[in-house]
């Protein structure tokens, strides 16, 4: 059972799967780290406004949840994915929702190859 998800990167494809995940499970405990978070108060208010966490190191929004779902830029879904392998633990899922190309999905693939999580 997923009783807590966290986001990587909080824009507007984050914000609204976390809406919809909010909807139908209203106590799913769900954080989220965006680069943007400490310069941009409004983000944060739109996280607190779906009762999601919004943390500040990326490692808190990585090494707790049992699901991990990556909303980042294309250009840095390798760089998160690597990132994440290194705190992933086994039992949790990282999914990788990030518009890129078929080339990058399987860098990102290579990039967790040897994590304990699941793809």
């Amino acid at each position: 059972m997923i009783g807590h998800i966290g986001f990587i990167g909080f824009g507007e494809a984050g914000w609204s799967f976390s809406s919809g995940l909010r909807k139908a499970n209203p106590n799913l405990r769900i954080t989220a780290y965006d680069i943007r978070f400490p310069e941009d108060e409004g983000m944060r208010d739109r996280a607190a406004a779906l009762g999601v966490i919004a943390v500040d190191v990326v490692d808190a929004s990585i090494a707790e949840p049992d699901m991990v779902l990556s909303f980042v830029v294309a250009k840095a879904s390798v760089e998160v994915a690597e990132a994440s392998a290194a705190v992933m633990h086994a039992g949790q899922f990282y999914v990788d929702c990030n518009s890129t190309s078929p080339q990058m999905k399987q860098k990102v693939e290579a990039a967790l190859a040897d994590c304990p999580a699941k793809m």
